[in-house]
């Protein structure tokens, strides 16, 4: 028997977060065990969890998650918080961070933050090259 995965940063942070936000449902997997598109795994013979997709969480996915501009729903008990992607911020990840890369120093690249905002590196386009990419070659 050959297994496949595809692994996702979601699927890697699912992952993860399995013992936090996940309970431990009696029962076989089937069809009606998670909602809204979430994966079921089974655990052993008898129980599973329901790992959820982006916007849902809860014990079988059936709580919306209304986190904003990317950021993942965590759970806690009975307390959910959402994880703001970086450059993001508040309850909701509703507010945008003032970063390094809002000066646009990329002329003919790609501007990446660190996750601090204080520091970037530029990607560059097909053709160019040096400090920030001026030059063409």
């Amino acid at each position: 028997m050959h297994l496949l995965f595809i692994v996702t940063a979601s699927a890697i942070l699912a992952y993860f977060r399995i013992g936090i936000d996940a309970a431990i449902i009696t029962g076989r997997c089937n069809g009606a065990s998670c909602r809204n598109d979430g994966y079921c795994m089974q655990i052993s013979s008898n129980v599973h969890k329901c790992i959820c997709t982006g916007g849902y969480m809860g014990d079988r996915c059936e709580e919306r998650c209304d986190c904003l501009n990317g950021g993942e729903c965590l759970r806690r008990g009975s307390l959910s918080i959402c994880v703001c992607p970086i450059g993001f911020n508040g309850t909701l990840c509703e507010y945008r961070q003032p970063s390094r890369c809002d000066e646009a120093p990329c002329v003919h690249g790609r501007c990446i933050l660190s996750k601090s905002l204080d520091t970037f590196r530029c990607e560059c386009q097909i053709g160019f090259t040096g400090y920030y990419y001026l030059k063409s070659f």
